[in-house]
């Protein structure tokens, strides 16, 4: 009977102490955490597609731009760096104030360079043929020896009529592939200061200026 007693004081001891240590400890709080809903996944999903797409379409705007700037830029350094050099034709007549045509050495003087390319006419060859590669050209011939020499000029372009005074050196300008007729030698009646020399030649210190003695 005293046990009983005793054991149930320790019961209502052991009683008070729980609600003590409950009591101290406050409210017992439990979060639950929320998984995404469906409806926030899909709209993630979406704005991560809106923004890949933005962005690729930036990327395709670049690359056709870049493609357009090359395409453009490729054909004109193209155009710059390789001019056409093709040659071109150059044909004519050689006349001389006497029966038939001596011997002649016709000459190409380009007037950029100076560069000059020469033909040999034999006896009684009228015309001439010659290829040059593009530039601006003078014209002339002179008789082995330089005892004479006649040129392209302002008077064969006149007609080489008596009222045809001006007998200035006449240019040409030959483009690439291009064919240039009438560029006829044919006027003899140049002052020595006027003419153009070969290569290697030089007037003697006391040359005068006046027209030269024609071979006839």
């Amino acid at each position: 009977m005293v046990i009983d007693v005793r054991m149930r004081k320790v019961y209502l001891l052991m009683a008070s102490l729980w609600i003590v240590i409950f009591a101290s400890c406050g409210t017992l709080e439990v979060g639950i955490e929320r998984t995404p809903t469906e409806d926030r996944s899909v709209i993630a999903t979406l704005s991560y597609l809106m923004l890949e797409g933005t962005r690729n379409a930036a990327l395709v705007a670049e690359k056709k731009a870049t493609e357009k700037a090359y395409s453009e830029e490729v054909p004109k350094q193209l155009s710059t760096s390789t001019p056409d050099s093709r040659p071109g034709t150059v044909n004519g007549i050689i006349c001389y104030p006497s029966e038939g045509v001596p011997a002649v050495i016709t000459y190409f003087r380009e007037l950029t360079t100076n560069r000059i390319t020469e033909m040999p006419i034999a006896d009684n060859q009228a015309t001439y043929t010659i290829q040059l590669t593009p530039g601006k050209y003078y014209a002339f011939a002179w008789i082995p020896g330089y005892q004479a020499a006649g040129m392209y000029t302002q008077a064969v372009v006149c007609g080489l009529k008596t009222t045809c005074t001006d007998h200035d050196p006449m240019a040409f300008e030959l483009s690439a592939g291009e064919t240039v007729a009438g560029i006829d030698i044919c006027d003899w009646v140049i002052t020595l200061d006027k003419l153009p020399l070969p290569p290697g030649f030089q007037l003697p210190t006391n040359s005068s200026t006046s027209v030269p003695t024609l071979i006839r």
